[in-house]
């Protein structure tokens, strides 16, 4: 279960890196030094292909945590990613609470409708620092099949 709040969410492995160059002057890969983290712990609705019926309206509930050892502040939400834009979105994601500590379960979600047409769609969001810019946790992910 949840101990907080309430916004938009779902998560698969991913790390966040940069190039720069190093002492020899030559670009390497370098890990991204961006503290806040976020992990996927499990659907609450919507599982993965789950079937809809076409243009339904549901919401996409994901569990995620403070894997972190800083807490979220306030101005962290859901930011959709351009990569999938199928499964239109009915308002902004969800609101987190004020401050997720390390540790910290919150369920995000996110209104969602479903296109018109059969087939497999994919809507994706990543958690994002308003005050650095970054995007940062594990991609969170809808996955849904409309049915004929």
């Amino acid at each position: 279960q949840s101990s907080k709040g309430s916004g938009p969410l779902f998560c698969q492995d991913s790390r966040s890196y940069y190039f720069a160059k190093t002492p020899s002057g030559r670009m390497g890969q370098q890990t991204s030094t961006h503290k806040l983290k976020c992990a996927f712990e499990e659907d609450k609705t919507i599982f993965s292909g789950q079937t809809v019926a076409p243009k339904e309206k549901f919401t996409k509930t994901w569990i995620v945590s403070n894997t972190g050892q800083e807490p979220w502040p306030s101005n962290v939400e859901l930011k959709r990613l351009k990569k999938f834009r199928k499964i239109k979105q009915l308002n902004k994601p969800g609101k987190l609470p004020d401050k997720v500590l390390p540790g910290d379960l919150v369920d995000a979600s996110v209104r969602l409708v479903a296109p018109g047409k059969p087939g497999e769609y994919i809507a994706e969001y990543r958690m994002y620092d308003k005050n650095t810019r970054k995007l940062f946790g594990d991609v969170l992910r809808a996955k849904i099949v409309v049915r004929r």
